[in-house]
């Protein structure tokens, strides 16, 4: 029960992730990157101890990584990140797949 509910807690933020990765597309100094803990040696000094954990690591050389402890969403992401940071991150509209498709009724004809 408790990897379902680590499975669907990842499974459910990857449009998120996928949608901050679009939303920094543009922006030079800022890549979003995602690695699987499971399959890989985590590299000093990151920890993973569940999943996902998610790390920001400001532009410079001692610079720590900082771990994200907020809400999942994308304002959230940003803001972090800006808080966070010297450099003026800039982001953009994402692109069109990943925006949030709202359903259409449709009528039905008889």
């Amino acid at each position: 029960k408790q990897w379902y509910q680590r499975r669907v807690a990842i499974t459910a933020g990857i449009p998120i992730y996928n949608e901050l990765a679009s939303r920094a597309r543009k922006e030079p100094s800022l890549v979003i990157a995602k690695m699987d803990a499971t399959a890989n040696s985590v590299p000093r000094p990151f920890e993973s101890r569940g999943f996902p954990t998610i790390y920001f690591v400001p532009k410079g050389k001692s610079t720590r990584p900082i771990k994200f402890e907020g809400d999942r969403t994308i304002e959230a992401f940003i803001k972090f990140m800006q808080e966070n940071t010297k450099e003026d991150l800039k982001f953009v509209e994402p692109e069109e797949k990943y925006l949030k498709k709202k359903k259409v009724p449709t009528a039905t004809l008889r």
